[in-house]
């Protein structure tokens, strides 16, 4: 399977295809997921058969090395001719419509067989939000909804699906239920907020660094000082951003300090930079009367932010810098080429995975050659037409290594490809 991601104006959109390699009047599945933008639809392209919906089933109508444009990228697709094809297969699909339930309503079965989809779709949701969205109203909206898209696996939206467990109450139960939460929620709020400023006034934590000026890859230590909180046993510190950051040490533990050697592999400019103590705090209270004596100990946990540090982390330098330099920060970077095909025929095309392994750092914005878009945390994806070269293209990235203090390059040389004899 293969992924697309891109950015349009300010739609976040991601598509892939369920294969690039099949034949005239295949059915190929595409997914496309649209944000801040519910009205994107496909445009009918050439050569192409495109089915309306959010997952829209296309077929290819032409053979040869075919594209198929989503957005500003374009989804190469290798199309074998077909024997005996039947492309429009508009009967089929009327055929696969879901079927309208047996509704007792005059209007709504009145709008739903004289193709008025629009009111019965209106009729549909007022009965639903005032009755509660039931399973037979449900399939009925399904029935009505891929009649308007003209999608025969169309869905409901989803904004339905996932309020099932509150929509299928009537619109006076719903309320109910919403006020209720909302109580529930301001009443746990209002408890926590009694718990947290409890210890809030006794714990002052502060937070330093031992150098004057910080840049990417420069080694130093965080202090946090805790003299104000008494008898407490630190168990674990959690800084508020961690973009880049690594630990160069074990953390040393002082009289009411903890020194924390660390580095930061990525540029930083934050003006409320906190970390937080989490443990445990130890009182002892003792009784003195006439003939009586008694000491008695108790704990409590405590999760206290420090008070905030502006932390700047300066860039690297640009001075001797590579043009090809991509950002990324590690010491010994490597780069993984996986195909999924290299025994392939002419225009076949291979979806290749690059995979980065040992990197601190990547710049949100690096994509290595080769690669279209990213797939995952550190690996991308990119498609390559098997033309008749020998092997796909090599893929070198250009890094910076802290260790080392210097720039270094990683190389894919690519992958030998053999073609089958026809």
């Amino acid at each position: 399977m293969t992924f697309l991601t891109t950015i349009i104006l300010a739609t976040v959109l991601r598509a892939y295809f369920d294969s690039h390699n099949v034949t005239v009047g295949d059915p190929m599945q595409l997914t496309v997921d649209v944000v801040d933008d519910p009205t994107f639809e496909l445009e009918q392209q050439d050569g192409w058969k495109i089915y309306p919906g959010t997952h829209y089933r296309v077929r290819p109508l032409k053979a040869g090395l075919r594209y198929f444009k989503v957005g500003q990228f374009k989804l190469p697709v290798h199309v074998r001719e077909g024997e005996g094809v039947d492309i429009n297969l508009d009967v089929e699909d009327h055929a696969k419509f879901p079927d309208w339930p047996k509704l007792d309503d005059f209007d709504l079965n009145r709008a739903f067989y004289s193709g008025n989809y629009t009111n019965a779709w209106t009729l549909l949701s007022t009965r639903a939000w005032m009755e509660g969205q039931t399973p037979e109203l449900e399939q009925a909206m399904v029935a009505v909804r891929s009649r308007m898209l003209g999608n025969p696996y169309a869905e409901l939206p989803a904004w339905r699906l996932l309020g099932r467990p509150l929509l299928k109450y009537p619109m006076k139960k719903q309320a109910a239920v919403v006020g209720v939460s909302l109580l529930v929620l301001v009443v746990g709020l209002f408890l926590i907020g009694k718990g947290v400023n409890r210890f809030a006034a006794v714990a002052l934590i502060t937070l330093s660094v031992n150098k004057p000026e910080l840049t990417v890859g420069d080694p130093f230590e965080f202090i946090i000082d805790y003299s104000a909180v008494s008898n407490l046993q630190v168990q674990a510190v959690t800084p508020s951003n961690l973009t880049g950051l690594s630990y160069t040490g074990k953390a040393m533990m002082r009289p009411n300090q903890i020194v924390i050697p660390a580095r930061f592999d990525a540029p930083i400019q934050d003006d409320h930079f906190t970390v937080r103590i989490d443990g445990m705090v130890t009182e002892r209270q003792e009784v003195n009367q006439i003939g009586f004596h008694f000491v008695s100990t108790s704990s409590h946990s405590i999760s206290q932010d420090s008070a905030p540090m502006k932390l700047v982390v300066k860039p690297l330098a640009t001075d001797n810098q590579p043009e090809d330099f991509s950002g990324i920060i590690a010491d010994n970077l490597r780069l993984m080429e996986i195909p999924d095909l290299l025994n392939c025929e002419t225009n076949d095309v291979i979806t290749i995975q690059y995979r980065l392994i040992g990197a601190m750092y990547i710049p949100d914005s690096f994509v290595p050659q080769g690669a279209m878009y990213r797939w995952n945390k550190d690996e991308y994806r990119g498609y390559f037409v098997a033309d008749g070269a020998k092997k796909t293209p090599e893929s070198s990235i250009c890094y910076y290594s802290p260790k080392t203090k210097s720039y270094k390059r990683t190389t894919s040389p690519g992958s030998a490809i053999k073609y089958k004899e026809l």
